[in-house]
């Protein structure tokens, strides 16, 4: 009976959870699971599940270890409205135009340098850090 079981994607370490017949297993129990091989995505059942008549249903889940997409860059003018953001954290790098409206932030954070123009409103803020430099 089969005991190894292999994810789609290799998985980090600590992520998995092994489900049978839509039932969490824990881990630590004697039918609970190993990670054999986090690199190659495998799994360890400690019981092996039903095969025949009406077999058992295994689902692992997991955090895979596939990269991140970076950041993308825009280099568009930044208008609009942010609302009720708990925090923004960031900085703005030349900008020729920054407009908008920054409303019912608990936390904004970040820098804006060389910006030629800079126009809106800030109001019920609780927390406002940042550097504004060369501003004309």
């Amino acid at each position: 009976m089969n005991q190894l079981f292999t994810t789609s994607q290799p998985y980090k370490p600590g992520t998995t959870a092994v489900f049978l017949n839509g039932q969490l297993k824990t881990q630590t129990l004697d039918d609970g699971w190993v990670e054999t091989d986090p690199g190659l995505g495998q799994v360890t059942l400690k019981e092996p599940p039903r095969s025949f008549g009406n077999p058992d249903v295994v689902q692992i889940f997991y955090i895979d270890t596939s990269p991140v997409l970076p950041e993308t860059v825009v280099d568009t003018p930044l208008v609009g409205v942010i609302e009720e953001v708990a925090t923004l954290e960031g900085e703005l790098l030349p900008t020729e135009l920054l407009e908008g409206l920054t409303s019912e932030s608990e936390g904004l954070e970040g820098g804006v340098v060389a910006v030629d123009q800079l126009g809106g409103v800030v109001h019920d803020v609780e927390q406002l850090q940042g550097l504004i430099v060369e501003v004309c």
